[in-house]
C-alpha cells in the first residue's frame, strides 16, 4: 500500500482484533503504533521491535504457537 493510505492503522485494528503483536523495524517504530493504538482508543498487545525479537521468543514469551 502507498504510502499515508492507513497501514499502520489497519494493523492496529487487526492486533485489536487478534490480540497478536505487531513487530516493527526498531524500538521508535513500535512505540510509535503503540501510540498510535492509544489515540485510536484501542488495546493491543505491546508492539514488538524487530531488535528484540529472537526466533520466536520475546521477552520470556513463545509466540510461535
Amino acid at each position: 500500500m502507498p504510502r499515508a493510505s492507513g497501514k499502520t492503522a489497519l494493523l492496529i485494528k487487526e492486533s485489536a482484533k487478534t490480540g497478536r503483536p505487531i513487530i516493527e523495524p526498531n524500538t521508535s517504530s513500535a512505540r510509535y503504533v503503540e501510540e498510535q493504538a492509544k489515540e485510536m482508543g484501542l488495546n493491543i498487545p505491546e508492539p514488538i521491535s524487530a531488535t528484540s525479537w529472537n526466533g520466536g521468543y520475546y521477552r520470556g514469551s513463545n509466540f510461535n504457537r
